[in-house]
């Protein structure tokens, strides 16, 4: 076989949870966010349906600067 392997997840078991892995060749994803200190994240986990379209199964949200604190501080430096 030829190419990369990608990210892939192994599935949990009788106690043990499941387990992404990324691989160090994984190509980058940026986001570009005008106003970091009130953007929230939202991120939706889709099935991976063989035939049709994929259905959503999860989503979760979470505001940038709990995850990231110094969001918090882009921008009012440009400012002053």
């Amino acid at each position: 076989k030829e190419g990369v392997a990608g990210t892939y997840h192994i599935k949990s078991s009788w106690g043990k949870g499941g387990q992404a892995i990324y691989t160090e060749d994984e190509p980058p994803f940026y986001m570009y966010i005008q106003d970091p200190a009130t953007t929230r994240l939202i991120f939706t986990v889709m099935d991976d349906d063989v035939m049709g379209e994929s259905s959503p199964i999860g989503s979760a949200h979470e505001r940038l600067t709990k995850l990231i604190p110094e969001a918090r501080f882009a921008g009012k430096e440009l400012l002053e």
